[in-house]
């Protein structure tokens, strides 16, 4: 009986302290543009969601943010300018409470590829600079 309630008491704990979860986080590259998606459990205290890119997996800037809809909520961002000098882009997505504290996702990453007329107009662009 002691093990059952103390179950029950750390289970409340963790409830109080948990803001939310990202669930089906993904990234898709198609027509320029990176689709960034997540879905969000309850949300509790949550001031905003900080979408992150990284070209290297390691270093992470803030790319945007989202108000918080309300619980289960489905989200769509977009990486209107994914275009990189590594062929693989990362995003992650950070949880910030009202209370200051940050719960970070995992990262997924997704292959850009940027066609060949593109890649070559970007460098004779680049030559004329």
């Amino acid at each position: 009986m002691k093990n059952f309630a103390l179950i029950i008491i750390l289970s409340v704990i963790g409830a109080a302290f948990a803001s939310t979860s990202i669930i089906n986080l993904g990234a898709e590259y198609s027509s320029g543009l990176v689709k960034i998606e997540w879905k969000s459990t309850t949300e509790t205290n949550v001031k905003e969601f900080i979408i992150e890119k990284s070209s290297d997996g390691t270093t992470f800037g803030r790319m945007t943010s989202e108000n918080p809809k309300g619980s289960s909520s489905d989200y769509t961002v977009f990486d209107m300018s994914p275009h990189s000098k590594r062929a693989v882009l990362y995003y992650r997505i950070k949880v910030l409470d009202f209370d200051g504290s940050v719960q970070t996702s995992s990262a997924v990453s997704v292959n850009v590829s940027t066609a060949g007329i593109s890649a070559t107009w970007g460098s004779i662009k680049a030559m004329f600079r």
